[in-house]
């Protein structure tokens, strides 16, 4: 992953790669005899963009990623802003057109260490039909480390640890 975070810059590039199932792991739920059948592909995922500063305190943030494995394929392309209401806080809202598929709009908090986002899938292809338009949301919950802020463990005391 790359993030250039040199401050004060009307705009900032992130870019990054990551690589799943190197070792070529067994599928423990398949049981063919072919060992090319129940190894779990090659995953790989690809994404960039840039963090644009509108305003002082309120930044639009283009993207794209791409992930392959085997042979299904996901190319997103999105957007969203990101508005600063706090030293704690940002507020954040976009959408996302995930290619012959969905579009999803996005609403989320960045506060701390902890980001909440929720989204909502409305699938734009044959799969809207067949599931007679029943789109979802989604709610996720994400903890990010920072530096200079206090780890969230820290805050759970457990005599394991």
């Amino acid at each position: 992953m790359y993030y250039d975070a040199t401050p004060d810059k009307k705009a900032n590039a992130f870019a990054g790669i990551s690589f799943f199932h190197l070792n070529k792991p067994k599928d423990p739920i398949i049981s063919s005899q072919s060992v090319a059948l129940n190894t779990i592909p090659l995953r790989y995922t690809i994404h960039g963009g840039v963090s644009y500063n509108l305003f002082e305190r309120t930044s639009i943030v283009p993207h794209v990623l791409y992930m392959q494995q085997g042979t299904a394929r996901e190319a997103m392309l999105g957007t969203y802003v990101q508005m600063n209401v706090n030293e704690e806080t940002d507020f954040m809202f976009g959408g996302y057109y995930r290619f012959k598929d969905a579009i999803a709009p996005f609403v989320g908090v960045d506060w701390r260490n902890f980001l909440i986002g929720l989204s909502y899938d409305v699938n734009t292809s044959k799969l809207g039909a067949m599931s007679r338009n029943i789109n979802s949301f989604e709610l996720s919950l994400s903890y990010i480390k920072r530096k200079g802020t206090k780890s969230i463990f820290d805050f759970i005391r457990c005599p394991r640890l």
